[in-house]
């Protein structure tokens, strides 16, 4: 098979600078604010009640350190690849051929979660049978979309995060007006241990500012404009994360949280509010979508590293 086949978006000097700030900044957004928001935090309200928003900024904390490193190492290495790259170039050669296959099978990982949640969110729509073929189709589509041009799925990109953005603050300001502050309490049921385990949890989403670099040679002036990305991407995304906790906290406590496959829609129809929940599961399918796409983008990067090698 030529290679030509695999070098999408490539031209004779190698791979085409389209991308621009903020559409390095959209990436950062779609990997971090998406399943983790939307379906892990009911998970992680269950573990760690009202403290989630502790545990959230304990998560930010921590993640901000490996944050300055991807930070520092992007603006050495600006080559395709994201953390393959880095241990390729600093690290002996069975480093780096780890460290590609480790982050392509949390990929897999990852996006297996994400086509999950796609499916069940879209339950709360309409009746979908067997989810895991609607996950599996999800994920057939995401790819599709990917093989055919980086740019072209950059601008889905943009589009995807202004409407899922857009949803979220609109979560926000509705349900901040239905809170009952008894939700609260008790504010950490599980102790430290809880919330130390929620922290490692977000941890996984706070990471996805890595997947800015899979794509560094796409990214024009990419120096500045990668480690801009990755600091403006993971602050948005922890300030959104703590609101959309506080209020789903407030609206139906932890305890109903926990035990919903969708959420952030159950929580919203506390407000009474016509159609919202309807709108916060299209916010969640838009989300989880855009999980998946970048979750391929960097898979996508990844083989073109290895195509030119």
């Amino acid at each position: 098979m030529p290679l030509s086949f695999f070098m999408v978006g490539m031209d004779s000097q190698g791979l085409r600078r389209t991308l621009s700030l903020f559409d390095a900044f959209s990436i950062g957004i779609n990997a971090i604010v998406g399943a983790g928001i939307f379906v892990v935090i009911g998970i992680a309200a269950g573990t760690a009640g009202p403290a989630l928003m502790l545990s959230i900024l304990i998560s930010f904390i921590i993640s901000t350190f490996t944050a300055l490193s991807f930070v520092r190492l992007s603006k050495t290495i600006t080559k395709e690849g994201g953390a393959y790259e880095f241990a390729h170039e600093l690290l002996p050669p069975p480093m780096g051929f780890l460290t590609g296959w480790l982050w392509l099978f949390s990929n897999i990982i990852g996006g297996a979660a994400v086509a999950i949640g796609f499916a069940q969110y879209l339950s709360f729509l309409i009746p979908v049978g067997d989810y895991r073929v609607v996950a599996a189709a999800i994920a057939l589509v995401v790819t599709l979309l990917n093989y055919y041009g980086v740019k072209g799925s950059a601008l889905v990109g943009d589009a995807i995060n202004i409407i899922k953005m857009g949803i979220l603050v609109l979560f926000v300001i509705v349900g901040i007006f239905f809170i009952n502050l008894g939700n609260f309490t008790p504010f950490a049921p599980n102790g430290l241990g809880g919330s130390l385990t929620v922290a490692a949890l977000f941890f996984f989403a706070f990471t996805g500012f890595g997947r800015i670099t899979t794509l560094s040679e796409e990214v024009k002036d990419p120096q500045r404009t990668v480690p801009r990305a990755i600091i403006l991407s993971l602050a948005v995304s922890s300030v959104i994360y703590v609101l959309v906790a506080f209020v789903a906290l407030g609206l139906i406590g932890y305890s109903s949280l926990s035990v919903s496959s969708f959420p952030l829609a159950e929580a919203i129809l506390k407000s009474g509010v016509w159609g919202l929940g309807h709108v916060i599961t299209v916010g969640a399918l838009v989300a989880t979508f855009g999980v998946l796409r970048i979750l391929g983008l960097g898979c996508v990067a990844r083989g073109l590293c290895h195509v030119k090698d």
